[in-house]
């Protein structure tokens, strides 16, 4: 089998793999338009319009791709100025592929010929697809899913768990997509050139405003029960200022909200486990206190007075003294952190008392109808940025850490994500182009090092097909102030 040891020979796998399904699609249903969508628990969501597949259609589809698979089926994509790549679409009849492409801001075009049609290409594939020894198809809601190896699973197929949630908040964020006309990269691009942007950004914030008010109605009507709000999300998901920004929902309520961050339940240098390299582990549960963290929110649910740790990053130890807290009948207790849904910190807590909030970035945004946009890239871009302007660490250092940290996901945040009583989706249909200038400078300044060479070129390449926009039109109680600075939610 094909081992997948990184994360950009994953990527060149699925990419690989997804044309082998189109192939494949323009055989067995040659008027058909496959459409690719998001990933859904680390496998692709495609739908053919006006088709539900059977399971017999999918066992055509597998026997067509396993002969394509078989036969060492050649990848010959092309790369060609823009203006005779566009010339090409509109010759094959491809007219809204070609439309589009004319708003890239990049002078040169990748095509993959397939049967009569072209696809645009995102990343680099593999020269056939012989490479490619492991799949599945799988039914799913309207369509299938494409299944494929995984690096954090040693290669394997990673494991299905169904997400009706996650799937149900991205259909709500593709249909807010669809209100503000902007679908793909390219709708945003004429949107930036037309002048029109100011109009896209206030629109998307609202949207983003109408859902933490949602949130915030949710807590005041169960506020004699609810008394603690955990909110979690993986890395650069946006969980501090979505904590922020319902702190300010729910004073507009009339409600006493406090917060405490689990960072000061760490134990402590001697007590925190370490990873297979000997270093603290503090992306691990067990590194933070969770047996006195579940005590005191059982005081402070009963009216107690408790005495908050505070933990001193200095020092790596807990200080001594801590801050009082207690919740009165108009208050709520805001708790953020990447295990704030983990069910260690809450064992006998009645779930009454809480409400669980899971932040993630889940980018709507696609370049076209076969080429989706990894959540996953969203974060790193989103982290590489903060890590510069706040934690003193260039691209270089964000990337070296960048495999632990999805290491930590997997294994202490995603396992939780459907337990959460809402998905805030926190991704913006314009945050690239606000991010494009500011990241590829810290990418360029990356691209001396080997060993990340392969991610860089791959991010300053999508990042290229997007207009820039300048920072100085993002509103300060934006989520893209949490990572490009100039935030307006603290007082000074």
């Amino acid at each position: 089998m094909q081992i997948i040891y990184t994360e950009e020979q994953y990527r060149m796998y699925r990419q690989s793999l997804l044309f082998v399904l189109f192939s494949a699609c323009a055989r067995v249903f040659p008027d058909k338009v496959l459409h690719v969508h998001q990933s859904v628990n680390r496998s692709t969501y495609c739908e053919i319009p006006g088709i539900m597949p059977t399971e017999a259609d999918l066992q055509t589809l597998r026997m067509h791709m396993d002969r394509l698979i078989a036969e060492k089926f050649p990848f010959s994509p092309q790369t060609l100025p823009k203006e005779a790549a566009i010339t090409l679409l509109r010759k094959s009849g491809d007219i809204a592929s070609a439309d589009h492409l004319s708003y890239s801001a990049k002078k040169t075009l990748t095509l993959l010929p397939i049967m009569d049609r072209y696809y645009s290409v995102y990343g680099k594939v593999f020269p056939h697809a012989g490479y490619l020894s492991s799949y599945e198809l799988l039914s799913f809601d309207a369509g299938f899913l494409l299944r494929y190896p995984h690096p954090s699973t040693g290669g394997e197929i990673p494991p299905f768990h169904f997400g009706r949630k996650i799937l149900d908040t991205i259909s709500e964020y593709r249909a807010w997509s669809e209100v503000i006309g902007i679908e793909n990269v390219y709708d945003l691009n004429r949107t930036i050139l037309g002048g029109q942007i100011n109009s896209c950004i206030n629109i998307s914030e609202i949207m983003h405003e109408k859902k933490l008010s949602e949130i915030a109605d949710t807590i005041k009507r169960n506020i004699l029960t609810c008394k603690v709000i955990l909110i979690s999300g993986p890395s650069s998901s946006g969980k501090t200022t979505t904590a922020n920004r319902l702190m300010l929902h729910l004073r507009a309520l009339g409600l006493s909200p406090q917060m405490i961050s689990l960072d000061d339940y760490y134990l402590g240098r001697s007590k925190t486990p370490v990873d297979e390299n000997g270093k603290p582990n503090y992306e691990d549960i067990d590194a933070i206190d969770y047996s006195l963290f579940a005590l005191q929110l059982r005081s402070l649910i009963a009216g107690e007075t408790v005495s908050v740790p505070r933990f001193d990053f200095t020092t790596a130890e807990r200080a001594k003294e801590g801050r009082n807290v207690k919740l009165t009948e108009n208050s709520v207790l805001l708790v953020e952190g990447i295990h704030a849904l983990n069910e260690k910190l809450t064992r006998g807590i009645p779930t009454a008392n809480l409400y669980r909030i899971y932040c993630s970035a889940l980018t709507v945004l696609c370049f076209d109808r076969y080429n989706p946009i990894s959540p996953t890239d969203t974060r790193l871009i989103r982290r590489i940025i903060r890590d510069s302007q706040f934690r003193s660490t260039d691209a270089a250092g964000t990337l070296s850490m960048w495999s632990d940290v999805q290491k930590g996901e997997i294994k202490n945040i995603f396992p939780y994500e459907e337990t959460a009583d809402v998905i805030f989706n926190t991704a913006l249909s314009y945050e690239f182009a606000v991010y494009k200038e500011m990241a590829e400078q810290l990418l360029y300044e990356a691209l001396s090092y080997e060993e990340h060479r392969e991610t860089v070129e791959r991010l300053l390449e999508f990042l290229g097909h997007f207009v820039s926009v300048s920072q100085s039109l993002v509103p300060g109680t934006s989520i893209l102030r949490e990572f490009i600075g100039g935030s307006t939610l603290h007082d000074e």
